[in-house]
C-alpha cells in the first residue's frame, strides 16, 4: 500500500511524528533525553487520537491501564508510566502540575513534560493536517540571556 493509499489518520499520525521526531532532534542539546526517549515519541504519535474515558478519579491509572492494551511491545513498568503520563498531559486527563501525583521519579517527570510538550508542538504545527509542515530548523537565539 503505499503513502496516498493510506488513510488520512494514519498518514497524519507520521506526519506528526516526523515533526515530534525532527524537533527532538533540534533541541537534543536543550533536553538531553537519550534514544529511548525518541522512540517513545514514535509510540506516543500513534496513540495521540486515542479515545480514553475521561473519569474523575483516578485518571492516571487508568491511562496507564489504557496504555498497558494498546502497546504490543514489552516496556519496562517505568516506560509505560512516562508513556502513560505524557498521554494524559498531551489528551488533557492531567495538568502538568499535577504531574507529581502520578508517584514519577524526578528523570520520569522531565521526560514526561518534555516528550508532552514536543509532541503538542508538532501536533499543532499541523494543525490543518495538510501534513504539508517541516522544520527547517529550531533557533535558541535569546533563549538563555539574563
Amino acid at each position: 500500500m503505499s503513502e496516498t493509499e493510506l488513510p488520512a489518520e494514519v498518514t497524519t499520525a507520521r506526519h506528526v511524528t516526523n515533526l515530534a521526531l525532527s524537533l527532538f532532534d533540534h533541541t537534543l542539546p536543550l533536553h538531553g533525553l537519550d534514544n529511548e526517549t525518541r522512540q517513545i515519541i514514535e509510540i506516543l504519535a500513534g496513540l495521540l487520537d486515542a479515545h480514553i474515558p475521561h473519569t474523575k478519579k483516578k485518571t492516571f491509572p487508568n491511562v496507564l491501564a489504557y496504555v498497558r492494551t494498546q502497546t504490543d511491545q514489552a516496556f519496562t513498568p517505568e516506560i509505560e508510566e512516562v508513556i502513560a503520563a505524557s498521554l494524559a498531559i498531551i489528551q488533557g486527563k492531567i495538568k502538568t502540575k499535577d504531574i507529581d501525583a502520578a508517584g514519577l521519579l524526578p528523570a520520569q517527570q522531565r521526560q514526561v513534560l518534555t516528550l508532552a510538550a514536543l509532541l503538542k508542538i508538532a501536533a499543532g504545527l499541523n494543525t490543518s493536517k495538510s501534513n504539508l509542515t517541516t522544520i527547517q530548523q529550531v533557533d535558541f537565539k535569546g533563549c538563555f540571556s539574563s
